[in-house]
């Protein structure tokens, strides 16, 4: 059935346009997408043909409206479910029970929406690129949430979303195809989405990205500051740090690569080390 929530998304939620949706729903859970006719629609909802084609051009119309409102539907369920300031293991089980909750209910709809709507060519892509932006970007909000930054993780990145949504939704197409309980899929999607989400390295990788981030020096004088100016010069970079609490700039040659490698630019917070006659920059 569409909910009042879900039907507060739709173009025109008027009660027969409802009953169609409905009646669509019913008939895809009975016989499937491409076996459902109008007039399946029609007398599962009750109504007429002549209704049913005041409001939708055709089966199709109505298949892309249900599947709009079926992904809103469960992201709202996945935001609902999920407690920003639990610690961050928490939050994606709790994601990941509330994908499955609603999979479980509208496992036909669920696996029409993974293996037909991609058949209908054209036409579906703007429901697909809809319903993939708006699922990405609730997990890349969710991984922003006051848990995750309280272990330091950073936001997931929008490819790193849509290999987690990919995987997740063949990997339910799967166990329905297969008639396993869709609750199976709970403790792989929870691994999968841990290991993405969890502590990972910067898209960039250089030589440096070897060292622990949270590396102790020996080095006794250590001045925090901002960088106001990076030259990279040919071979040799030149990196200006003005130091916290003052107008002293700090100036340091750096290798062009180190450079690179660090992503030093103006405005990124930088201690200055100091040894002897020479000074280093690091970064956190």
């Amino acid at each position: 059935m569409i909910s009042a929530a879900a039907a507060g998304d739709l173009l025109d939620p008027d009660p027969f346009r409802l009953r169609l949706l409905d009646g669509l729903s019913a008939s895809i859970t009975e016989r499937g997408y491409r076996a459902s006719t109008v007039a399946d629609i029609v007398r599962n909802a009750r109504t007429s043909k002549r209704t049913f084609y005041d409001r939708f051009a055709g089966k199709e119309e109505c298949f892309l409206e249900l599947l709009r409102a079926d992904v809103d539907k469960l992201g709202q369920h996945i935001a609902e479910a999920v407690d920003p300031q639990a610690e961050w293991h928490r939050q994606i089980r709790q994601a990941v029970e509330a994908y499955v909750g609603h999979i479980e209910s509208r496992q036909a709809i669920t696996l029409s929406w993974i293996r037909e709507l991609p058949s209908l060519g054209a036409v579906a892509r703007p429901v697909q690129r809809r319903g993939l932006q708006l699922l990405s970007s609730l997990l890349i909000d969710l991984s922003a949430s006051p848990g995750f930054q309280r272990a330091e993780l950073p936001p997931l990145t929008p490819p790193l979303a849509v290999i987690l949504l990919g995987g997740l939704r063949e990997l339910t197409a799967l166990a329905v195809e297969d008639g396993r309980p869709v609750r199976e899929i709970v403790e792989p999607a929870v691994d999968a989405s841990v290991a993405l989400l969890g502590p990972r390295r910067r898209a960039h990788r250089g030589p440096l990205d070897e060292v622990e981030t949270a590396m102790r020096l020996s080095t006794p004088n250590q001045l925090k500051g901002m960088i106001v100016e990076v030259d990279p010069g040919a071979v040799m970079a030149i990196v200006k740090v003005k130091l916290d609490g003052g107008d002293q700039v700090v100036t340091s040659s750096v290798t062009r690569d180190a450079a690179t490698d660090l992503g030093l630019k103006a405005g990124q917070p930088a201690t200055v080390f100091i040894k002897s006659t020479e000074v280093t920059i690091g970064v956190e």
